[in-house]
């Protein structure tokens, strides 16, 4: 029975904490991609897109080519990337923001994010 009560007591402080601290969720949505996965998935897909963009077959490129030419777009990648985090960051937080309240703590803190240990 103990670890029940522990565990009832830790559901209601997550719950609490989910109630209480808008600018704590901030801060854990913020601070998760500030890490370094998240902001290489964005960046790989945001390159994958440069490059469709930009019409470049990787197929049928050099290994050199593709290399001078990833070089070339890294700095409007990351400064995309940068972008592309914040506004996502934005949006996030105005859609649970705007959830119902019973959604809303489900969504901050259902589970810890791999991006929590990085």
């Amino acid at each position: 029975m103990e670890g029940m009560d522990d565990s009832l007591s830790v559901a209601g402080s997550v719950a609490a904490l989910a109630e209480d601290s808008p600018l704590d969720l901030a801060d854990t949505i913020r601070r998760r991609t500030l890490t370094v996965h998240a902001r290489r998935r964005g960046a790989d897909v945001l390159r994958d897109i440069a490059f469709d963009i930009v019409g470049i077959e990787r197929d049928s490129t050099t290994v050199r080519d593709r290399l001078a030419i990833t070089q070339l777009l890294d700095q409007p990648i990351n400064e995309a990337t940068e972008e592309a985090l914040r506004v996502l960051v934005a949006e996030l937080l105005g859609a649970i923001e705007a959830a119902p309240h019973g959604v809303r703590s489900a969504i901050a803190f259902s589970s810890v994010s791999r991006t929590d240990f990085e």
